[in-house]
């Protein structure tokens, strides 16, 4: 039994692919393969004051032999006995009903144009029943074919005429994919769901198969499929009642496209038909934090025991997804402890129950939390220099592996009541040596103290660290030093630096401008060049603006940046704490979907592509690989550029071709798939 598609499916289908019902004229014959021959659109127009006729031949054949006249009649009964009987040849079944009948038959009869006709353009067979296409069955697998369409007039005269390409008749697969999202039983019907993971635009429609686990083979179960949008994603669904409770069933789908040429079919699903699997027999799921243990203990009660085999824990962070398998147990259990856990961190977790029929549905979530179980533990190794005036570089080590802030504290003596807290909150849970920049207004010599408290991912806050002094000069000039410097990497090559309007927060200081300056660093972190001054302080800075954008960078670089301030009078400040940015590689994508064809009688194999949409690839590279030899490259062309000609004489079969794509920065893109030659 055939899959059945109902009219409502029909117009969303229509609609899905509106998007490719209108062509020029000249567009035309326009071939394509089907399941069981060749289907061939002689133009847009309805033959009802001309009639197409349709000529073909073949390799090794010079004459043209006559196929077939097409003439729309303008009959309504011979329009819908056509309809009937072109079913069973495209392989597609339709549901008429004699309202619709009467609705489109009108349609007809207002336009000229098939492509205006509900339908036609998802439908093969109202082309073919408005004898605007022919479907050639007469084909030989692996033979190449030409057709020539000419319009002759009621006297048989030719109005003009076009010739098609040549087409080999080769077994058509469609490149749709699909998966199953949902398999529920019901004892009295199984519900499936099916999501299209990948559309090349060409699906219709799908073919459910389904087997009797152990006892029949597999064979078309003559479902109705609905199809329906759901976030993006076209997604089949049937419900199957032909099914008994206890019994396993096994289903696969297969898609195709409009002209019947099958997709790859999904993988099979298995279905335990029992609605015991519809309820978990687990309840009563609980999390409980064990802080003596440092860990989170679940428990839960059984509702029933039977068909019971055993218990799957999931958890994640996350409450809608990214859930994973942490514990299979025994159906005896009806208790774990979780001690893959941290502090004041939240999980949520649900069970599955294992019965003799499969996996039942998930139970309710619970949220599980331990309770902040570790003191924190002070940074020690405390040192702090006077690198540049009056900017102080504080450095110490990381002290427990669960550390995961710090915060840096002065004072002017060794009172722990004197001691202010001089940064925001430092976020690092992985380098194991810290550094922090302090700039200080001095106006004598003075004695600093610094001190640092971490905190843990228990949110607990350690006590002071060792204090450390130094001995702080008093600047040459009194600029203040540019504060909170920040570096953002944007993607269109460039990167932009802001920190604090100096001029504000003092205004005792005459501020004129200022300097950036600019260092890259090694891969290790070391300095590998000098800081360099990147602007012009009298043209970039002409308003006072605490920002600058530097468009001269390169990607898989990581600079240093830091900034002075420039009085009126020429003087200038010390640097600013500096600040890292690394430009990542955007690596450009290789042309896809190329077309190597080498045509009988030409010299050369034709490669054309279609030219790339990003606008900083500056050329192609043409790679050429031969059976057993490594790859060469050909040619270098512009990114303009659609066709290339390879004149090697080489035996087609043995050659394949790649396209990569250079940006502006040298950058190639990555060889994703080599194209073989048509012929």
């Amino acid at each position: 039994m055939k899959t059945v598609i109902k009219l409502i499916g029909i117009l969303a289908i229509t609609f899905i692919f509106s998007c490719n019902c209108i062509f020029a004229q000249n567009n035309y014959p326009r071939l394509t393969i089907c399941k069981d021959g060749i289907f061939i659109e002689c133009g847009n127009e309805i033959p009802r004051n001309f009639s197409y006729k349709i000529q073909k031949t073949f390799t090794g054949k010079e004459e043209w032999e006559d196929l077939v006249i097409l003439h729309f009649s303008g009959d309504k009964q011979v329009f819908f006995n056509d309809l009937y009987n072109l079913q069973e040849t495209i392989d597609f079944n339709f549901l008429f009903n004699q309202s619709f009948d009467d609705q489109l038959w009108d349609f007809i009869g207002k336009t000229a144009i098939s492509d205006s006709v509900p339908f036609a353009g998802v439908v093969p067979i109202y082309l073919a029943a408005l004898k605007t296409a022919y479907f050639d069955s007469d084909v030989k697998l692996g033979s190449e074919y030409k057709y020539k369409v000419t319009r002759i007039d009621n006297n048989a005269n030719s109005l003009g005429e076009n010739l098609s390409k040549p087409i080999k008749f080769n077994e058509k697969k469609n490149d749709i994919k699909l998966s199953n999202s949902k398999a529920l039983p019901g004892d009295e019907n199984v519900i499936l769901e099916y999501k299209v993971d990948y559309n090349d635009g060409s699906f219709y429609r799908a073919k459910i198969f389904k087997s009797v686990y152990l006892q029949t083979d597999f064979e078309d179960a003559g479902l109705s499929a609905g199809i329906s949008s759901r976030e993006g994603n076209l997604i089949i669904s049937c419900t199957d009642t032909n099914v008994r409770e206890g019994r396993i069933y096994l289903y696969f789908v297969v898609p195709y496209d409009k002209f019947g040429n099958a997709g790859a079919p999904s993988d099979t699903v298995r279905v335990n038909n029992t609605s015991s699997n519809s309820k978990s027999i687990a309840a009563e799921l609980r999390a409980i934090s064990d802080t003596a243990n440092k860990a989170i203990v679940l428990t839960w009660k059984y509702m029933q025991h039977k068909d019971l085999v055993g218990i799957n824990i999931y958890k994640s962070t996350n409450y809608d997804k990214d859930y994973e398998l942490i514990a299979n147990l025994s159906k005896e259990d009806s208790v774990y402890i979780d001690g893959n856990v941290n502090p004041i961190q939240t999980y949520f977790y649900y069970i599955e129950t294992q019965t003799v029929f499969g996996r039942s549905v998930p139970s309710t979530r619970v949220i599980g939390m331990l309770e902040a179980a570790y003191k924190a533990v002070a940074p020690h190794t405390i040192d702090a220099i006077n690198t540049a005036d009056n900017i102080v570089k504080i450095t110490w080590s990381k002290p427990s592996v669960d550390t995961r802030a710090y915060y840096v504290f002065r004072s002017v003596n060794m009172e722990d009541s004197n001691f202010i807290q001089v940064s925001s909150q430092i976020l690092d849970d992985t380098s194991n040596v810290i550094t922090y920049y302090d700039t200080v207004n001095i106006q004598n010599l003075y004695s600093y103290y610094y001190a640092v408290k971490s905190e843990n991912t228990s949110y607990d806050i350690s006590p002071f660290s060792e204090k450390v002094s130094v001995s702080i000069q008093k600047p040459k000039m009194d600029l203040p030093v540019p504060m909170n410097l920040n570096a953002r990497s944007s993607g269109d090559g460039s990167v932009l630096l802001v920190w604090d309007n100096m001029e504000e927060i003092d205004y005792a200081y005459s501020i004129a401008s200022y300097k950036v300056y600019r260092k890259i660093l090694k891969s290790s972190g070391e300095d590998s060049t000098d800081f360099v001054e990147l602007n012009d302080s009298q043209e970039e800075f002409p308003e006072l603006n605490n920002y600058f954008e530097d468009k001269d960078i390169k990607p898989g670089i990581t600079y240093l940046y830091a900034v002075k301030t420039i009085g009126k009078n020429g003087e200038e400040s010390a640097l600013s704490a500096p600040i890292q940015a690394y430009i990542p590689i955007f690596r450009p994508l290789s042309i896809q979907n190329i077309s190597a064809v080498k045509v009988a009688g030409s010299e050369g194999i034709t490669l054309s592509w279609n030219k790339t949409s990003q606008t900083k690839v500056v050329k192609y590279k043409i790679y050429r690989k031969k059976v057993g030899s490594p790859q060469e490259l050909i040619s270098e062309l512009e990114p303009e550029t659609e066709q290339y000609i390879d004149k090697t004489n080489l035996n087609p079969s043995d050659v394949f071709y790649t396209i990569t794509c250079v940006d502006k920065d040298g950058i190639e893109s990555s060889i994703e798939e080599w194209s073989g030659i048509e012929y």
